[in-house]
């Protein structure tokens, strides 16, 4: 599954860079992290009760799935859907940091700057645990 969800990330930060790609492909992208976020929660990788000391290199990863999931929807351009996709979006970010927050990887503080110093951080622990340079 690792290296299925590495080749995913790829795609997707692809997509994020770019700021923009066809609905098709960010519905694509969007049902590939649901897929792995299932496999995931089924797994109970992470678990509220543990810290991150309790959690293997390997999975670490993982941990940057909820947030991927709120970036590539924040690509959807069409009017229609964009209003919900967004707010689903903003779902998917507060799952990642409430994670983010169980694990201790942030002082709680929910505002832009904390969620880019969480990101930042995620993309070590991500580097580290795939042994890459850069994981975003």
């Amino acid at each position: 599954m690792k290296r299925s969800f590495l080749a995913l990330h790829r795609r997707c930060c692809q997509a994020i860079e770019a700021g923009s790609c066809e609905p098709a492909v960010v519905d694509e992208l969007y049902a590939d992290l649901v897929r792995v976020a299932i496999a995931v929660d089924r797994s109970a990788m992470f678990s509220k009760n543990e810290e991150l000391d309790d959690i293997s290199t390997e999975t670490l990863v993982y941990l940057y799935v909820d947030h991927l999931q709120g970036k590539i929807l924040t690509l959807y351009n069409d009017r229609k859907r964009r209003r919900r996709m967004l707010e689903r979006a903003k779902a998917m970010l507060e799952k990642f940091l409430s994670r983010c927050e169980n694990l201790r990887l942030t002082d709680g503080n929910r505002d832009v700057f904390a969620a880019d110093e969480v990101r930042s951080s995620m993309c070590r622990v991500g580097a580290r645990a795939s042994n890459t340079q850069s994981w975003c």
